[in-house]
C-alpha cells in the first residue's frame, strides 16, 4: 500500500473529528433526544473512515470500492448527519409543522437513501446522473422543511449554505470541504447548546432545591446582639476569619468588636458594650484598651441603620472619623458593620501599612465577606442544628416520595382496544395528584384522576388515604359504576379530613364489548376528547361537587357515558397543567392544552403525553412549577 495524505483530504479528515468529543458530552445525559447523538456519531464515523479509505488509495480490494464511491457514500453520510440535526430540534418540528409535512419528511427520509445506493452501486452507469438527480431533489424538498422548522435565523442560513453545498458536492468534490466546514460547525454548535442546555437545568434544579434565601431563613430566628460571655464567641473561628482578611487584603491590622451583655454590680442592671473579642497586627492591644470600644461605637454611628450598609473606608475629612484614626492610632482604616435581621451585631475594622495608599474596592468587598461570615460564625451551631434537622426532612421527604412513586401503576395495562399512558410529575417531593388504572374483569379498565387541595406532604398524605380506600372499595365490589363507587368513597373519606380540605376526582370504566367510557365526576377538570368522526375536540364537563363539600348529606353522583370509535383520543388532566404559568405569569391555560392535544393527537398515548409535557416546559421556561401536573391519555383502536 502507498497512502497518499494530501493538505485537503486532512482537512476534511479532522473537521470530522473535531465535533465528536461535544456530541459524546452531550449523550451522556440520558433523554429521548439520545439517538440523534448516537446516530450523529455514526455519521461522523462514517465520513471519517471514508476519509481513511480514500487516502490509502483507490487500487487495494475493498478500499478501491469505497474510494471510487467515495462521493456517493460521503454525500448519503451528510444527509443522515443533516437530518439528525434537525430531528434534534423536535419540539420546534412539533410546533412549527403539520402532521402531513411532519410526515412527508419521514417519508423523505425512508425515500432518499434508496436513491443513494442506486447511484453508489451503478458508479458509471448512464443512468447515474438521474439517480443523483432525484437524489438533491429528495434532499432539498427535506431541507425546505427542516429550514422553515430552524428555530434560529442563523441556523436557516447555516442549514440552507449546508443543502446547497451537499446537492453540488454530489456532482463535484471541490465543495465538499466547504460543506464539511459548515457542517461541523452546526453539529458542533448543536452538541454544545444542548450541554449548555442540560447544564443550565441542572443549575436551575439546584438553586430550586437550595432556595436563594436559605442562609437568610435558617439566620432568622437564630440571630441577635449577642448575651453571652467571652467563652461563648467562636473565637477560632473568628481568628481564622480575620487572619485570611488581612493576610489577602495585605493589612498590617485587623479586629472585630462584639456586642457584649454585662452585668453591671452597683446597679444591678444589664448594659451592651463593643468589646473586641479578636484583633491582630497593629490593633493587637485593643482588647486592652477601654477607649478602643467607645472609639469603635463613633464608628459605628457612621453607618446608616440599614443592614445593607457596605465597608468603607474612614477618611480624614470627616473630624469625627479623623478622632476615631488618631485614638487607634493608624492612618488608613476601613471598617465594616455586622448585621444580620435588621440587628447590629459589631463591628469589623482593617487597617493598611501607610505605603498601601488607599483600600481598593476589593479590599472593602473582602471586608463586607468579612462580616457576612463574622455572622455565620456567631451562629454556626444554630445552622447547624437547622442544616442537620433540613437534611433529616429531606431524606423523610425522599423516602415519602419513592413510597408513593411506588404506589402508582408500575406499568400501564393492556386491555382490549384501548392505549393508556398516564404522568404525574409533583411540584414539590410528595404530592397531591393522583392517577390510578385497575383492570377489571372480561378485559374492562377502571382509571381514577384526582387533585388534593394544597401541596406537599398533607396532599400525600391524602393521596394514600385516598388509594388505600380506593383499591378496598373495588376488591370488595369490582362491578361497583363509576358513580356508586365516588358516593361510597366521599362517605369513608369525608370523615378524615378537615373542614378546609377538599379533593377533585373522577372515575371512568372502559367497557371494550361496547366500547363505552362510562364515566362520574366530583369537581374535576373537563374531559378533552377527540372525536375521529367530525375531526374535532370536544371539551366536556364533569360537574359535581369536589369530595369534601358535602359533609352531611351526601348525594348521589351523576354518571355518563361516552361512545369512543377508533381513533378517538381522550385527555384527563389537573389543574397544575393549566394553571402552570411562565416568566410574565400567564397561565398555559386549556385552550393551549386543547391546541397541543389538537395537534398531536395521532400521536400514541405515550408519545402524546410526552409531547404536552414538553409544550408545557416551554411554556413556563425556568419558572418553577407551583402545582402537581398530571396527564392521563386514552386511545381507542
Amino acid at each position: 500500500m502507498n497512502p497518499t495524505f494530501d493538505l485537503r483530504e486532512t482537512m476534511v479528515l479532522i473537521l470530522w473529528l473535531l465535533p465528536l468529543p461535544f456530541i459524546g458530552l452531550a449523550i451522556t445525559s440520558r433523554g429521548r433526544l439520545r439517538w440523534i447523538g448516537w446516530s450523529q456519531v455514526g455519521a461522523l464515523t462514517l465520513l471519517v473512515a471514508l476519509e481513511f479509505f480514500a487516502q490509502i488509495g483507490a487500487n487495494h480490494g475493498i478500499f478501491a470500492w469505497f474510494a471510487v464511491r467515495e462521493t456517493i457514500w460521503n454525500c448519503f453520510a451528510g444527509m443522515v448527519l443533516m437530518a439528525t440535526l434537525s430531528e434534534a430540534n423536535f419540539s420546534t418540528l412539533q410546533t412549527r409543522l403539520s402532521r402531513f409535512f411532519r410526515r412527508t419528511r419521514l417519508a423523505i427520509l425512508f425515500v432518499a437513501p434508496l436513491f443513494m445506493a442506486i447511484a453508489a452501486w451503478e458508479t458509471g452507469e448512464t443512468y447515474q446522473i438521474l439517480t443523483r438527480l432525484v437524489w438533491v431533489a429528495i434532499y432539498f424538498a427535506f431541507e425546505t422543511l427542516s429550514i422553515y422548522a430552524a428555530p434560529v435565523t442563523w441556523v436557516r442560513v447555516g442549514r440552507s449554505l449546508g443543502a446547497l453545498l451537499l446537492g453540488v458536492s454530489v456532482f463535484s468534490d471541490r465543495m465538499w470541504l466547504p460543506f464539511s466546514i459548515v457542517a461541523a460547525i452546526l453539529t458542533s454548535t448543536q452538541a454544545l447548546s444542548r450541554i449548555r442546555s442540560e447544564n443550565s437545568l441542572k443549575i436551575q434544579r439546584a438553586r430550586e432545591a437550595l432556595q436563594p434565601q436559605a442562609l437568610q431563613e435558617l439566620l432568622q430566628g437564630t440571630t441577635g446582639s449577642r448575651t453571652a460571655k467571652d467563652d461563648d464567641f467562636p473565637l477560632v473561628r473568628l481568628e481564622a476569619l480575620l487572619t485570611f482578611a488581612t493576610q489577602t487584603s495585605g493589612s498590617n491590622g485587623g479586629a472585630i468588636f462584639l456586642y457584649k451583655e454585662n452585668l453591671q454590680p452597683d446597679s444591678e442592671t444589664l448594659s451592651f458594650k463593643l468589646n473586641c473579642v479578636v484583633s491582630r497586627g497593629v490593633f493587637r492591644d485593643l482588647a486592652k484598651d477601654p477607649a478602643a470600644s467607645l472609639t469603635a461605637q463613633i464608628l459605628l454611628s457612621k453607618f446608616p441603620g440599614s443592614e445593607t450598609s457596605p465597608a468603607r473606608e474612614i477618611l480624614e475629612t470627616d473630624r469625627i472619623e479623623a478622632f476615631a484614626l488618631q485614638s487607634l492610632h493608624v492612618q488608613r482604616l476601613a471598617a465594616a458593620p455586622i448585621r444580620t435581621q435588621g440587628k447590629t451585631l459589631g463591628l469589623v475594622l482593617l487597617s493598611l501599612p501607610v505605603d498601601r495608599g488607599h483600600f481598593s474596592s476589593v479590599d472593602l468587598h473582602l471586608l463586607d465577606f468579612l462580616a457576612q461570615q463574622a455572622v455565620f460564625s456567631l451562629h454556626y451551631e444554630a445552622v447547624y442544628q437547622r442544616l442537620m434537622e433540613d437534611s433529616r426532612l429531606s431524606r423523610e421527604f425522599e423516602i415519602a416520595s419513592r413510597i408513593q412513586r411506588s404506589l402508582l401503576p408500575r406499568a400501564m395495562p393492556k386491555v382490549s382496544g384501548l392505549s393508556v399512558a398516564a404522568r404525574v410529575l409533583p411540584a414539590r417531593e410528595v404530592g397531591g395528584d393522583y392517577y390510578d388504572l385497575l383492570p377489571l374483569g372480561d378485559d374492562k379498565l377502571l382509571a381514577v384522576i384526582g387533585d388534593v387541595s394544597g401541596k406537599g406532604l398533607p396532599a400525600g398524605m391524602i393521596m394514600l388515604i385516598v388509594r388505600t380506600t380506593l383499591h378496598l372499595l373495588v376488591d370488595h365490589d369490582p362491578s361497583a359504576s363509576p358513580s356508586r363507587l365516588i358516593k361510597s368513597l366521599e362517605e369513608r373519606l369525608i370523615p378524615q379530613l378537615d373542614a378546609f380540605t377538599f379533593m377533585t376526582f373522577m372515575a371512568l370504566r372502559w367497557t371494550p364489548r361496547d366500547r363505552l367510557l362510562t364515566w362520574s365526576g366530583a369537581g374535576h377538570e373537563h374531559i378533552l376528547w377527540y372525536s375521529c368522526l367530525d375531526q374535532k375536540i370536544h371539551r366536556i364537563r364533569t360537574g359535581g361537587f369536589a369530595l369534601g363539600l358535602q359533609r352531611e348529606k351526601f348525594l348521589p353522583r351523576e354518571e355518563k357515558r361516552l361512545f369512543l370509535s377508533s381513533g378517538d383520543s381522550v385527555l384527563l388532566y389537573t389543574d397544575g397543567v393549566t394553571e402552570c404559568r411562565n416568566p410574565e405569569g400567564e397561565a398555559f391555560g386549556l385552550d393551549r392544552l386543547e391546541k397541543s392535544f389538537n395537534m398531536n393527537h395521532e400521536l400514541s398515548p405515550e408519545e402524546l403525553v410526552e409531547t404536552v409535557l414538553a409544550d408545557l416546559d416551554r411554556h413556563r421556561k425556568q419558572v418553577p412549577p407551583s402545582d402537581d401536573r398530571t396527564l392521563v391519555a386514552f386511545k381507542a383502536s
